[in-house]
C-alpha cells in the first residue's frame, strides 16, 4: 500500500523462528504472534537494515560493556526496562560454570546489532554469561511485575507496516529523528487517525457479516473454532494520556479502541481490504460532488496503486520478505477482494486502466436525490403508511402473493376496504374453525392403520399409477414399502409411539405419507375412473385421511423427543417427504403445514451440503434443495440456503431432472434477491432484463423437456416461470401507471395480453391432458393458485377501464373514448364469467372439490356482484358511492390515446373466443348473482368468502 506521503513503507524483517518454519510472521516485537500462540520464547529478529541501533524502534536495554564500544552517539535516557534492575553482580569463576537458564525475550530483548559492529567471540560469549546471570538474580516478584508491564498489546495493521500501542506511547516522549530512519511500528502523522476509524468500521461490519454467516451456514463436524477478534473486555486498556506524533507536533492523534480489535495471527482480513471496500463508497461520493458543483472532476478513479510511484526492485526491495508477507495474508482466504479489484484494475501492461463499467452501482452507491425517478422501480414502497398502520394485511417477504399485490395496486387496494366495509357493517366476525387433526395430536395419540389388505390395495394402486415415481420422488420406494406392510402390520393396526424404536417410526412415516400421497393422486384427477370396487378402497381411504395426518405428526413429535435420533439420515428422509407432501395438499390445515424450512435446517446439520461420495445422500440433498426452491420461488421468497456461503453448490447433482432446471431457478433466484435487496434502490432497467433473462432460461428448458418424467417435472416448471412473468409484468405495469409513463405502459401491457392468454390456455390444457393422467397432484395446486392470480390482475384492469374518466378530466372525455374505455372492462368481465363456467363444469367431475378451486370460484362470484351493482339502474346511488371512492385514482388509461384502447379490444376479444366460443356461451344461461348488495356475501358463506381473499 502506499504510505501517505507518496513513499513505499519497506517492512522490517520477520523472526528467525517463522523464517525457518517458513510461515507468516506480524513482525511485533519482542516477541512475534506466531512465537507467542507456539510458546517459543526464543523469538529472535534478525538485524534491521534501515535501522541503526540507536533507532527508537526497540528501545532495548544494552549492557554497559557494550555501550563502551560504541563512540560519538549522545547517551539516551535508559527505558524503564533497565531502571528496575538489580545491581549487576560479579562474574563467577570460569572453574564453576552455572547453568544456562531459558531466556525471557520479554524482560531482556535481543539486541539488535548492526551489520557494520560485531563484537569478538570471546567478548560475546562474556555478555551473554552475564546476561543469564541477570535473569537468575531477579525474583521472581520483579519478573511478574516486568511481565505485566510489558504485556501484549494486540497490533492495529496497516498495509505494509504495524503500528504497536505501547511502542507508540512508549515512543511519544522520543527526540525528533530525520524520516528515513522513522519506525515502522509508530503512526507518523495525525491524518492516520481516519484510516484507524475507517478500520474500526469495517471491523464491526466484518465481525458482523460473518456472525451472519455462521447462522445460516453449518459447518462440517469436527471444525475447529477459530477466535477472528479479541473481545473489548479481554483486551489490555489504552491509557488515557494522548499520543502525539512522532515530529513533536500538538496534534494529537485520535486514538480509536472499539468493541473488537483485529488479532493479526487469526483474522482472515487485511487493513487493505478494509480500504479496499471504502474505495467504492469514497468514489461514489466523488460522483456526487462532480453532480452538485456541475464540474467535471478530472479523475474519479480511485485505487491504492500509484501509477507514478514505480514498484521498487534489485538491492533496495527484498522479494523475500514481500513473500513472506503476502503468504501470512492470503493462504487463508478465499478470493480476496483485493487481488480481485487489483485483476480489474490492471492490464495486460500490468498499468492501471480506466475502472470497469460495473465498479459503481449509482442505484446502490449514489444518493437517491440524484437519481432520475424514472429509472427507479418503487412500486413496491407504495401505500406503505398504510400498510405500517396495518402490518397483517402485507406479506413483505412473499412478494408473489395476492396479499402484497393488493397492497401496491390502489384499485384492488380501494376494492378490499369495500370488502371490509360489508362485513364491518353487519358484525360478522371471522370464527376460529376447529381443526381435528392439531387439536388431537397429544402425548397420548396412537398411530392407526387401515387394515394390511386396504393398504396392501392403495399402494398398487399408486404404483399402477405414478408410473415416473422413481424419477419424481426419488426419496420413496414403493415396492420397500409394501414388504415393510406385510412384516409390520399383519397383527396390529394400532401402536404406541413411544413403544417403537426409530426404524419403526421412521417406516411408518413414510407408509402413511404414501398412502396420503395415493389420495392426493386420485382426488386430483378427472381422467382416472374408478371402478365400484375402486371407488369403495378411495371412500374408506378418505375416511381415514384425518388419522394419518394425525401419523405423520405425532411420528414427527416422539422422534423430536428422541434428541439423537433426530439426527439420523432415515429420519431425515421421512422429514423431506412430509414437507414434499405439505407443498402438494390442500387438505392439509395451515397450523400444521407451517413452513419453517425443517428438512433444509437439519440436511445442513448433517452436513448434506458437504457429501461427496454416498449417492444415497447426495440424492437426498437434490431432492430437499429443488422441493425447498419450489416452494419458496413460486411466494416470490428469496431461498437464504442456496447462496454459496452456505455451502449450496458443493455437492454434485445426482438428479438428472433437477440438474436440467438448475439454470432457471438460479435465475428465479437471483431476480426475487433483487427485488427484495434493502441495501440499495431498484433499477427498473434491471428489472426488465433480469425478467428477459428468466425467459430466455425457460426457452432453454423447454427444449430438453424430452422424456415423460421431464415433461411432467417441466410443467411444475412452468408454472413458477409464469406465476413469476405475471407478477413482474404486473408490477411494471403499476410503476409506469406511478410514472404516467404511458408509452412504456402501451409496450407493456401488449406484452401482458399475450401471457394472460398463454397462461389460461396452458392451465386448462394441463388438466384435459391424458398423458398426465394421475400426475395432477404434483401441480394441482400450483394450477388453482395462479387461476386465482391472474383473476385479481383482471379485475384490476376491469376496473381501471370502469372507472376511467370519474373524475375532473371526465368532462374532456368524448363519448368515443368513454365507450372504447367501457368496452375494454366489459371484455374483461365476460372472461371471468367465462373462467367460472369451466372451473364450476371442472368441479362437477371431481370425485373431492379441491378448496384452492372453490376460493377461485368464490372469488369470481364476489367480482361479478360487484359488476351487477355497477350496472344496475335500480341501484344508481350505491353505484354512485362506489364510483366517488375510486374518483382521483390516478388513472393512466385516461391518458392512452383511445386507438391504442381499440387494439387492445381486439386483443382481449380473441383471448374470449379462445377461452370459450360466443355461439356455445350464449346457449349456456350465464350466471346471475344473488345478494349483490353485500356482493353476494351473507352471514353463511361469509367464511368462504373472506377466506378467498387472503
Amino acid at each position: 500500500m502506499a504510505e501517505l506521503n507518496g513513499k513505499r513503507a519497506k517492512r522490517p524483517p520477520a523472526c528467525i523462528q517463522c523464517r525457518k518454519r517458513k510461515i507468516g510472521c506480524d513482525r511485533v516485537k519482542p516477541i512475534c504472534g506466531n512465537c507467542r500462540k507456539g510458546n517459543k520464547p526464543n523469538c529472535s529478529f534478525p538485524s534491521d537494515s534501515g535501522l541503526s541501533p540507536q533507532s527508537p524502534a526497540a528501545p532495548l536495554a544494552v549492557p554497559e560493556t557494550h555501550q563502551h564500544q560504541r563512540a560519538a552517539p549522545p547517551p539516551r535516557p535508559q527505558p524503564q526496562l533497565q531502571r528496575q534492575r538489580q545491581p549487576q553482580p560479579q562474574p563467577q569463576p570460569q572453574t564453576q560454570p552455572q547453568p544456562q537458564p531459558q531466556r525471557l525475550p520479554i524482560l531482556q530483548p535481543q539486541q539488535q546489532q548492526h551489520p557494520k559492529q560485531k563484537l569478538p567471540k570471546q567478548q560475546r560469549i562474556s555478555l551473554q554469561q552475564q546476561q543469564q546471570q541477570q535473569h537468575v538474580q531477579l525474583s521472581q516478584r520483579q519478573q511478574q511485575q516486568l511481565r505485566s508491564k510489558h504485556r501484549f498489546t494486540p497490533p492495529i495493521k496497516q498495509d505494509r507496516f504495524v503500528i504497536h500501542k505501547s511502542s507508540a506511547r512508549e515512543s511519544s516522549h522520543t527526540p525528533p529523528i530525520k524520516e528515513k530512519h522513522l519506525a515502522k511500528n509508530v503512526p507518523r502523522s495525525s491524518d492516520l487517525s481516519a484510516l484507524q476509524q475507517i478500520k474500526e468500521y469495517n471491523t464491526k461490519m466484518e465481525l458482523l457479516r460473518v456472525s451472519n454467516q455462521r447462522i445460516f451456514s453449518a459447518p462440517p463436524k469436527n471444525t475447529p473454532k477459530t477466535q477472528s477478534y479479541i473481545p473489548r473486555s479481554a483486551a489490555p486498556r489504552l491509557e488515557k494520556n494522548p499520543v502525539q506524533s512522532l515530529a513533536n507536533t500538538n496534534v494529537e492523534l485520535n486514538w480509536v479502541q472499539g468493541p473488537a480489535i483485529f488479532d493479526p495471527a487469526d483474522t482472515p482480513y487485511t487493513p487493505r481490504d478494509a480500504v479496499l471496500t471504502e474505495l467504492p463508497l469514497l468514489q461514489a461520493r466523488l460522483f456526487e460532488l462532480q453532480a452538485i458543483t456541475g464540474k467535471q472532476l478530472d479523475s474519479t478513479y480511485l485505487s491504492l496503486e500509484d501509477p507514478s510511484v514505480a514498484r521498487p526492485t534489485g538491492e533496495d526491495y527484498d522479494d523475500e520478505e514481500d513473500d513472506d508477507y503476502d503468504s501470512n495474508n492470503t493462504d487463508n482466504r478465499s478470493q480476496r477482494l483485493s487481488t480481485l479489484d487489483h485483476q480489474q484494475q490492471l492490464g495486460s501492461g500490468g498499468k492501471p486502466t480506466s475502472p470497469p463499467a460495473n465498479s459503481i452501482d449509482e442505484f446502490r452507491d449514489l444518493d437517491p436525490t440524484f437519481l432520475d425517478p424514472n429509472e427507479v422501480f418503487s412500486i413496491f414502497q407504495k401505500n406503505a403508511s398504510v400498510i405500517d398502520e396495518n402490518p397483517i394485511l402485507d406479506s413483505p417477504s412473499s412478494i408473489f402473493t395476492l396479499k402484497f399485490l393488493r397492497n401496491r395496486d390502489d384499485f384492488l387496494f380501494k376494492f378490499m376496504e369495500i370488502f371490509r366495509g360489508i362485513y364491518g357493517e353487519h358484525d360478522w366476525e371471522v370464527r376460529d374453525i376447529p381443526d381435528p387433526v392439531a387439536n388431537n395430536i397429544n402425548d397420548k395419540s396412537l398411530i392407526r392403520f387401515p387394515f394390511p389388505l386396504q393398504c396392501l390395495a392403495v399402494i398398487k394402486k399408486y404404483i399402477d399409477i405414478v408410473k415416473e415415481s422413481g424419477s419424481l420422488i426419488p426419496i420413496l420406494d414403493p415396492v420397500d414399502l409394501l414388504k415393510a406392510l406385510e412384516r409390520e402390520l399383519v397383527n396390529n393396526q394400532t401402536f404406541v409411539p413411544k413403544d417403537l424404536t426409530l426404524s419403526q417410526l421412521v417406516t411408518f412415516g413414510l407408509l402413511s405419507l404414501c398412502l396420503l400421497l395415493t389420495f392426493e393422486t386420485l382426488s386430483s384427477t378427472v381422467l382416472i375412473v374408478l371402478k365400484d370396487a375402486q371407488l369403495d378402497m378411495f371412500k374408506q381411504l378418505q375416511q381415514f385421511l384425518p388419522f394419518l395426518l394425525i401419523n405423520v405428526q405425532v411420528i414427527k413429535l416422539e422422534v423430536q423427543k428422541r434428541a439423537p435420533s433426530t439426527e439420523s439420515v432415515d429420519y431425515l428422509k421421512f422429514l423431506a417427504l412430509m414437507k414434499y407432501y405439505y407443498s402438494l395438499t390442500s387438505f392439509a390445515s395451515n397450523r400444521i403445514s407451517l413452513d419453517f424450512d425443517e428438512d433444509m435446517h437439519l440436511a445442513r446439520h448433517q452436513s448434506l451440503n458437504c457429501e461427496q461420495k454416498n449417492e444415497q445422500q447426495i440424492q437426498l440433498w437434490n431432492f430437499i434443495c429443488k422441493n425447498y426452491l419450489r416452494r419458496h420461488l413460486f411466494r416470490g421468497q428469496y431461498p437464504v440456503f442456496t447462496s454459496p456461503e452456505c455451502g449450496f453448490g458443493s455437492t454434485p447433482i445426482a438428479d438428472l431432472l433437477f440438474r436440467k432446471e438448475l439454470d432457471m431457478l438460479n435465475s428465479h433466484t437471483d431476480l426475487i434477491k433483487y427485488l427484495q435487496s434493502k441495501d440499495h434502490i431498484i433499477s427498473l432497467k434491471r428489472v426488465i432484463l433480469s425478467r428477459d433473462s428468466l425467459k430466455t432460461k425457460y426457452a432453454d428448458l423447454s427444449r430438453k423437456c424430452l422424456t415423460p418424467a421431464s415433461l411432467i417435472n417441466g410443467v411444475v416448471d412452468s408454472l413458477i416461470y409464469r406465476n413469476t412473468s405475471l407478477y413482474v409484468s404486473y408490477f411494471l405495469l403499476l410503476q409506469y401507471e406511478e410514472l404516467n409513463d404511458v408509452e412504456n405502459f402501451v409496450e407493456c401491457y401488449k406484452e401482458f395480453l399475450p401471457l394472460i392468454q398463454d397462461t389460461i390456455f396452458f392451465v386448462f390444457s394441463n388438466l384435459a391432458n391424458k398423458n398426465f393422467a394421475g400426475y395432477e397432484f404434483l401441480f394441482i395446486n400450483q394450477l388453482f393458485t395462479l387461476m386465482s392470480t391472474f383473476s385479481d390482475m383482471i379485475f384490476g384492469l376491469y376496473c381501471r377501464g370502469n372507472f376511467a374518466y370519474t373524475n375532473n378530466t371526465a368532462s374532456e372525455a368524448s363519448d368515443a373514448e368513454r365507450t372504447e374505455t367501457q368496452q375494454h372492462s366489459d371484455l374483461w368481465i365476460l372472461i371471468l364469467r367465462k373462467l367460472f363456467m369451466l372451473l364450476f363444469d371442472y368441479s362437477k367431475n371431481c370425485k373431492i372439490v379441491n378448496p384452492l378451486l372453490l376460493k377461485t370460484t368464490n372469488k369470481i362470484v364476489i367480482i361479478l356482484s360487484f359488476d351487477s351493482i355497477l350496472n344496475d339502474e335500480t341501484k344508481t346511488e350505491k353505484a354512485a358511492n362506489i364510483k366517488s371512492m375510486f374518483s382521483g385514482t390516478n388513472n393512466i388509461f385516461e391518458r392512452i390515446p383511445m386507438n391504442r384502447i381499440t387494439q387492445f379490444n381486439v386483443k382481449i376479444k380473441s383471448i374470449s373466443e379462445s377461452l370459450i366460443n360466443s355461439d356455445f356461451y350464449n346457449r349456456r344461461e350465464p350466471f346471475k348473482p344473488t345478494e349483490t348488495e353485500t356482493l353476494s356475501v351473507t352471514k353463511d358463506n361469509f367464511q368462504r368468502c373472506y377466506e378467498s381473499f387472503l
